[in-house]
């Protein structure tokens, strides 16, 4: 009896101290168990609270660097891969490469954590070797793409859509040279049919003098006469002047649908002051 009696305290104590830990084993009365409840514990680590599964947030990119973040810079850079922006900080570890190694059109590998903004912050970035092969523009910049400012302004030559960025090397000047009219040399890559400058040479200080080697007269502009006449060819405005020089004809041979060579200097966006006319004939 005296051992009976024992075994029944035990088992009192054993009930009013864990009789909940045994019911969410799964305990029944038969006394066999069944399986577990699965719990979970919430983010303030508050047992018993039923949840989703942590995610994963551990994000890859891979490609080509689109464009740099405007007001960003090493060691704090943020980048566009395609559409998914992409930001390194002091802690993000380089392979082949540093924070300077990022420029547009630099193909990179990038390991990180998804941001609440979906974007990446890097904690791995692999600067892959460079396959891309560079091109060279040379020319006379005829225009300025509207809404563009340095040091990311986009300019072009005749139809090469062309844009620097904050890493691009000049020689011979600074962005701010870029101007209508100015005589470059352009080196970069070609991404998403832009050039992307790596490096550019200003060649001169003074416009530049462009030929349209030949093209028909469409139409005078209305209320211009000789010798300031003015006349289209193509998308220029093309404008004569006292001193313009005149071969195998004169300023009062200048008509709608005769061919003719100009050359002179760029004074603006698709806009050139003549310095010489040639009239070609339709035989030549």
């Amino acid at each position: 009896m005296a051992g009976r009696k024992r075994f029944r305290g035990i088992a009192i104590v054993a009930a009013a101290a864990g009789v909940l830990a045994l019911a969410a084993c799964g305990s029944d009365d038969s006394g066999g168990s069944t399986s577990p409840t699965s719990l979970r514990t919430s983010a303030t680590g508050a047992p018993g609270t039923v949840g989703p599964p942590n995610h994963d947030t551990g994000a890859e990119a891979e490609g080509r660097v689109a464009s740099l973040v405007a007001g960003t810079s090493c060691p704090t850079l943020a980048f566009m891969i395609g559409t998914t922006k992409v930001s390194v900080n002091a802690s993000t570890m380089f392979e082949g490469g540093t924070c300077a190694s990022i420029v547009v059109g630099a193909r990179l590998e990038v390991e990180g954590t998804r941001q609440p903004d979906n974007s990446i912050l890097a904690t791995h970035v692999e600067v892959e070797e460079n396959e891309a092969e560079e091109h060279d523009a040379e020319g006379v910049i005829t225009s300025l793409m509207a809404g563009t400012a340095c040091p990311t302004l986009t300019f072009f030559i005749g139809s090469t859509k062309i844009s620097v960025t904050a890493t691009t090397m000049f020689e011979g000047g600074t962005c701010a040279n870029l101007t209508v009219g100015r005589r470059v040399h352009v080196t970069g890559n070609v991404v998403g049919g832009v050039l992307i400058a790596s490096r550019v040479k200003i060649q001169n200080e003074s416009p530049g003098e462009p030929e349209i080697e030949e093209a028909r007269i469409s139409s005078l502009v209305a209320g211009t006469s000789c010798p300031t006449l003015k006349f289209m060819v193509g998308p220029w405005t093309v404008t004569l002047q006292a001193s313009t020089v005149f071969v195998n004809g004169t300023c009062a041979n200048v008509a709608v649908g005769k061919r003719v060579s100009v050359k002179g200097t760029v004074t603006s966006a698709h806009q050139i002051l003549a310095t010489k006319i040639v009239f070609k004939n339709d035989d030549d």
